[in-house]
């Protein structure tokens, strides 16, 4: 319900109380007096100049109902004077604040979608660096599987030349061990006393020889570490031939096992930083479906948004409408002031011919007159019968009679004339006063007029 812009109070039914000032706002006739007299000339709502208070135009509470029939639009005469001339005024002022309301709503509308807009944006943005993150990582997926598949072929060409070197090592050994053997053989036999006892040069020449051939056989490069084997390590051996089985654990199987050994470290240390790597991109898998969720929720959005878009284009569409409703209504208008042009033109016709039906009638009385003179003077004359005088009597009375009914006609013509031309002009006032059909073109001084 509408309040005083200046007590804040709603208005009640009584006449007169509420008036329209030139801002379009609505006060209490009292709280204007009261705010003219403390020297305040503008409005408390716009900060308006305020007109003089008799130019003030009084507002009265009307409703009109769109769905009225056009049977509402022929009232009679006297219900049309009193209604009161600023209906339009009223319904002008509710459309204009429905308009308003619409095109802030349009305005929010079209705010939340240049944000959404920022926000798609941004999140496409960030979508394209994840991806750029994900591929680059994949890359060093990659290039560490390739490398985790060349350290195994690696330590597979290892293990392999390994065992090839394990073998050609255990022939040469079992070489060794045999000639160790004899070496051992020849000597417990020397140290005999017998007749094939050897001299003691002859058995230092062959230790020596039996030496350089050992020596020769062991000092071979080795094929893993390229290394010259020392010759201790062959006296070592002559003197512990009985624990020739711990040659195994030789100083170059030592590298190899530290070697494989690093190499099985350092390919454990790369398996945790893969899992580690794999977890971390699990968890931006994570991140990406989390933001994947939220673009749908963006997407379910933006399509409330587009049915906004539409609803807005039906706004405008709407007030395309109006546009076209307020020029056909200005079109009509024209047409209306033509039609009474033309009414006017034919009332002033049918008072002309109604003149000179007047006339008519009356030379027809005169005729009547003469030809009852005529007849007065035809009975005083002639010596006519007296049903033929009778007849005579009877057709003049039947065509008095006809002119007569004639003059009736003319005269109820001329009143439906009169009649319909009055209604038509109240009728296409009232219907221009539809809410729908405003024009906006209508002013007060217009409607004062009419």
């Amino acid at each position: 319900m509408a309040s005083c812009v200046i007590c804040l109070s709603n208005f009640t039914d009584e006449a007169n109380q509420q008036i329209l000032l030139n801002c379009h706002h609505s006060v209490h006739r009292e709280c204007l007096v009261l705010w003219k007299e403390s020297a305040q000339d503008q409005c408390p709502l716009c900060s308006e100049k305020i007109v003089n208070i008799e130019n003030a135009i009084p507002k009265f509470k009307i409703e009109f109902n769109t769905t009225d029939s056009y049977q509402n639009m022929s009232l009679p005469k006297k219900e049309l004077e009193n209604k009161p001339n600023l209906e339009v005024c009223r319904a002008v002022k509710g459309y204009v604040k429905k308009l308003k309301e619409v095109e802030s709503l349009l305005t929010d509308k079209k705010l939340e979608i240049i944000n959404l807009h920022h926000l798609m944006d941004e999140i496409r943005e960030n979508n394209e660096v994840m991806k750029r993150l994900v591929e680059t990582k994949n890359a060093e997926n990659r290039e560490m599987e390739k490398n985790i598949e060349e350290l195994v072929a690696k330590n597979l060409t290892l293990n392999t030349g390994f065992f090839e070197f394990r073998g050609v090592y255990d022939s040469i050994m079992n070489e060794i061990l045999m000639k160790i053997v004899g070496l051992k053989i020849m000597m417990t036999n020397a140290m005999r006393d017998g007749p094939n006892k050897l001299p003691l040069s002859v058995i230092a020449n062959k230790i020596m020889f039996a030496v350089t051939e050992i020596e020769h056989m062991i000092t071979l490069d080795c094929p893993q570490c390229r290394r010259k084997v020392n010759p201790k390590q062959i006296y070592r051996v002559i003197l512990s031939f009985e624990t020739s089985n711990s040659l195994k654990l030789d100083e170059c199987h030592s590298e190899i096992k530290e070697s494989n050994n690093l190499l099985i470290k350092s390919l454990k240390s790369k398996i945790t930083d893969l899992e580690q790597q794999f977890k971390s991109k699990e968890y931006e898998k994570m991140i990406i479906d989390e933001k994947e969720n939220e673009i749908q929720l963006l997407r379910s959005q933006l399509k409330t948004i587009n049915g906004s878009k539409k609803l807005d284009n039906s706004i405008d569409e709407l007030t395309e409408q109006l546009k076209c409703k307020d020029a056909v209504i200005n079109q009509s208008l024209m047409e209306v002031k033509e039609i009474e042009q033309m009414l006017l033109d034919l009332e002033r016709a049918s008072r002309a011919e109604l003149k000179q039906n007047e006339i008519k009638i009356s030379e027809l009385s005169l005729k009547l007159n003469a030809k009852d003179q005529t007849l007065n003077d035809l009975e005083s004359k002639s010596k006519l019968s007296e049903n033929k005088y009778q007849k005579e009597i009877q057709r003049l009375k039947d065509k008095l009679k006809e002119a007569c009914s004639e003059i009736q006609f003319l005269q109820s013509k001329l009143t439906q004339i009169s009649s319909v031309i009055d209604d038509f002009k109240i009728e296409q006032v009232f219907k221009n006063f539809k809410t729908e059909d405003i024009p906006k073109s209508v002013t007060v001084d217009d409607l004062l007029q009419i």
